[in-house]
């Protein structure tokens, strides 16, 4: 999380970080994001996607997100390729690569 928000706001983006879910709903009522980018596995067993989900409906929208994990099963990329404007990136994210995705995310 430490590593994550380092990389992003080297970047100069302004960064929130959540640990979960009641974290996130509290960052988002005091700035809705422009891009949201979760781990799939959260504290308290909840997930990402529960996570974006959740997101989405407060905000009324479709806020451009990706899921970031280890995880390349099939039921997950099916799960993400469902979602409207949700890229799904594996773990070790690079850098380069994750800027790019944001990018088009964003453009999107």
């Amino acid at each position: 999380l430490d590593g994550m928000r380092s990389l992003l706001e080297g970047w100069s983006c302004e960064v929130s970080v959540a640990k979960g879910l009641r974290d996130a709903m509290t960052a988002v009522g005091q700035r809705p994001p422009d891009i949201v980018l979760a781990d799939f596995h959260l504290d308290r067993g909840e997930t990402g996607i529960e996570a974006i989900g959740a997101l989405r409906r407060r905000l009324g929208g479709t806020v451009p997100a990706a899921l970031l994990t280890a995880d390349r099963s099939a039921e997950l990329q099916q799960n993400i390729s469902a979602m409207e404007r949700c890229a799904l990136l594996y773990k070790p994210v690079k850098p380069a690569k994750l800027r790019a995705l944001m990018t088009a995310l964003l453009d999107g």
